[in-house]
């Protein structure tokens, strides 16, 4: 048996983001104890140990907290993430300034713990934004070189480093801190949706001189079924409320003089049209029932193409919702993805590198309802498929498990 130590507070969410794809009946786990029984947001203090298997191995798992850094019998997984999540100082994993100024702390931290329990500790760093890495990469050197690491973001894979595809995915749905989850559940809505307004729409949240670009190509096409939304995000104090850069309100005001105000997004309204804040969890509710049901189509400017996916393209494929990335390289992540856990995954019906390659192409097949709606069906069923591959994925698959199960045998080699 191998025995696990989670070095953070239970709770079934947390179980299904680590140890997805285990043989384990799910009324087996526990949601609550007494202390948090009527009240979710408390922190469960007790040490909760659960057993499973995977792949005819068994593991005793242990929720522990800050307890047990001297027990040697297992291995011991600290989750930067969840950490700060525990203590508050984000509310979800999507970006936060927050996020990597302690990392430093966090390495001597580990380093500490790390001369009791010798070769079985593993940091995860899986915060969805691999461009704004540079903190990690900065002070790798600090961490000690024995520490496993699990990163989502290939450009930092050295000794040590791993790449857990499993929980990379196994993080947009738990714990569900900006309600991704739902997305699997809308899907069930979208399907028999038919009255969309638009073909195509593409959405600008923040305005960068990038998406600009392409919306005044797509705008001198003047196709009526290609549409482009934007949100009041770009220029609302109150998200930030010092100073809001020129450039960024004269292309906003530069914008919606084009697109109308119908096509400005409106986070605030009165009593049941108030959205909230710029939180990541109402922007991606406001984003669900505002602009997946608004087009057939969506383009996604996806930030990070050529190392990792973030919760654009995710979204879209929980809610098996037809999408166009801006790089084709996000589409050609997921055909590696399934490629690697031999699933099978319809080729993506448009042949394209990048959005230049599209305008043309969209603009005339648009305009042919024919050619449209079978082009439509064939984007739906590799959403579709892409989405039932994810979801087995991370059913029947766990990489941090694998790896353990590879290092135990290579152990019992040795010895």
């Amino acid at each position: 048996m191998i025995k696990i130590y989670i070095h953070h507070f239970y709770s079934y969410e947390v179980f299904w983001y680590f140890f997805h794809g285990t043989d384990i009946n799910p009324k087996e786990l526990p949601v609550y104890t007494e202390d948090n029984r009527r009240n979710k947001n408390k922190n469960i203090e007790d040490i909760i140990s659960i057993s499973t298997s995977y792949k005819n191995k068994k593991f005793n798992i242990n929720f522990v907290s800050d307890k047990c850094w001297d027990m040697n019998d297992g291995y011991h997984i600290f989750d930067y993430t969840i950490f700060h999540l525990e203590n508050k100082n984000i509310n979800d994993r999507g970006y936060s300034f927050y996020m990597g100024k302690d990392l430093k702390e966090i390495f001597l931290f580990l380093n500490s713990k790390y001369k009791k329990i010798k070769n079985k500790l593993a940091f995860f760093y899986i915060d969805w934004e691999p461009t704004d890495d540079r903190d990690f990469e900065n002070l790798n050197n600090v961490l000690n070189k024995d520490i496993d690491v699990f990163l989502d973001d290939t450009k930092y894979i050295k000794d040590n480093q791993f790449f857990s595809y499993t929980h990379i995915l196994s993080s947009f749905i738990f714990p569900n801190t900006i309600g991704l989850r739902e997305y699997y559940y809308f899907a069930d809505f979208l399907k028999y949706k038919n009255d969309y307004k638009y073909k195509i729409n593409f959405p600008i949240r923040r305005i960068t001189p990038h998406k600009l670009k392409i919306f005044k190509r797509l705008q001198n096409l003047k196709n009526k079924n290609i549409n482009c939304t934007i949100s009041e995000f770009t220029i609302t104090k109150q998200f930030e409320p010092t100073k809001i850069e020129k450039w960024k309100v004269d292309n906003y005001n530069f914008v919606t003089n084009i697109v109308g105000e119908e096509n400005i997004i409106k986070k605030r309204g009165y009593n049941l049209d108030d959205w909230g804040g710029e939180w990541n969890d109402n922007n991606m509710s406001e984003y669900m029932y505002k602009l997946l049901t608004l087009s057939e189509v969506m383009i996604v400017f996806e930030t990070t193409p050529d190392n990792w996916v973030n919760e654009k393209s995710i979204s879209h494929i929980l809610a098996s919702k037809p999408f166009i990335p801006v790089w084709r390289e996000n589409i050609t992540f997921y055909e590696k993805l399934c490629d690697k856990y031999n699933l099978e995954l319809p080729e993506y019906p448009i042949k394209y590198k990048y959005m230049n390659d599209l305008y043309d192409f969209l603009d005339k097949i648009t305009q042919n309802d024919e050619e449209w709606n079978t082009l439509v069906e064939k984007l739906y069923n590799f959403s579709n498929v892409l989405r039932n591959n994810i979801i087995e994925i991370i059913h029947n698959n766990n990489d941090y498990l694998d790896y353990l199960i590879d290092k135990e045998s290579l152990k019992k080699s040795v010895l």
